[in-house]
């Protein structure tokens, strides 16, 4: 066996034994006379590895490491020779590693652009992005995600986001989550999986949205005031009949004004008070922010709100059941928040959550500056 594979085999001996050498004659320089008369060494006891014995021990070592060294490069080769690619990972911003369809293991591409077969994973760590060509789609991936790609018109976030840009038309799209499928045509949208709750939301164009199995009980949200969810300009603001309790609890307001002793004055104040915070959040809400200016607290609201769980998210606004249905169409300016087990699988549809908003815009922005440079 001949090579580089042999020269460092060869190299590494010649050190061992070099090494070996001067830790026998140190010992048998400092050892005392009795140890002296049992360590005696001569050229050829320090010689270990010479001439064809140096040669013969490479050989065998060299043929001890070569598959270990084979399997390592597998992969990778194979990444590079996918004979049928349905995307291409064309671009990274920090640490992103592939894991094919038949590997144990992610591992960080070598070099881009990289071609992903069906069933190729793609991990984004966090602090770190990706962009993927998918046919005629960009995805961009965020940070703390995994996408399967399923096929040439089909991908599967597992778990964390990813925003979707179709600029031209062309056959349905798909963009799978574990509860829902979403069918795209020509449309820019942020889809987000978590552990039990999910998120549809449409920035441009249409998606119909439809559980895996089962229907799903379709709740729709009702704006109320001083909460903070501002419509987007263009957006249709969804005004449902207002529910029995919200006038029961609006009727018992009423009547604790009207027959409120003049005791009562501070906690009108103080009901005014809150309006007057609410309306101000609103306002900030509303205004674009500067760099350096601090989020109003509207904003904080909502992406603190974007992290919880359904049942927490579903708790705190004001919602109305509609009917289940096995398909649900989601418009511009909304979005569609899902959670529960299936098949017991319930969405509410609502304006755009600035939280969410912001993430898109941000990843928007990114895959603007990738197309330029």
């Amino acid at each position: 066996m001949e090579g580089p594979m042999l020269e460092c085999v060869v190299s590494f001996l010649a050190s061992l034994q070099l090494g070996v050498q001067h830790k026998l004659r140190r010992l048998y320089a400092d050892s005392s006379p009795q140890v002296a008369h049992v360590v005696k060494l001569s050229s050829s006891d320090t010689a270990l590895f010479t001439g064809p014995r140096l040669v013969a021990v490479a050989h065998l070592l060299a043929l001890i490491v070569m598959p270990f060294a084979v399997v390592q490069a597998a992969p990778e080769s194979k990444l590079s020779e996918c004979e049928s690619p349905v995307a291409v990972l064309d671009s990274v911003d920090g640490q992103v590693r592939v894991q094919l369809s038949d590997s144990p293991f992610p591992k960080v591409p070598t070099h881009l652009p990289r071609n992903l077969c069906a069933g190729d994973q793609v991990h984004v760590s966090d602090n770190s992005r990706a962009r993927i060509h998918h046919q005629d789609q960009r995805a961009i991936v965020a940070a703390g995600s995994v996408v399967v790609l399923r096929s040439a018109q089909a991908m599967e976030v597992q778990k964390g986001a990813v925003l979707l840009d179709a600029p031209t038309p062309h056959q349905t799209y798909q963009m799978m989550t574990p509860r829902v499928i979403v069918s795209i045509d020509r449309a820019h949208l942020l889809v987000r999986a978590e552990n039990d709750r999910e998120d549809v939301t449409v920035l441009q164009g249409q998606a119909a949205v439809q559980p895996r199995e089962g229907l799903l009980a379709y709740y729709l949200w009702s704006p109320r005031a001083g909460d903070g969810m501002t419509p987007p300009e263009g957006a249709q603001v969804i005004h449902p009949q207002p529910q029995p309790k919200v006038v029961a609890q609006a009727t018992v307001v009423a009547q604790a004004t009207v027959g409120a002793p003049p005791e009562s004055n501070d906690s009108q104040t103080d009901l005014q008070d809150d309006q007057s915070v609410e309306g101000s959040a609103e306002k900030d809400n509303a205004s674009p922010l500067s760099g350096q200016e601090k989020p109003p607290k509207s904003i904080n609201m909502f992406r603190s709100r974007m992290m919880q769980s359904f049942a927490d998210f579903k708790a705190q606004i004001q919602t109305q059941y509609i009917d289940d249905r096995r398909q649900v169409q989601v418009s511009a300016g909304h979005q569609l928040v899902l959670g529960g087990d299936l098949p017991q699988l319930e969405g509410v549809e609502s304006v755009l959550d600035p939280g969410l908003k912001r993430l898109a815009d941000s990843l928007s922005q990114w895959l603007t500056s990738q197309a330029q440079s």
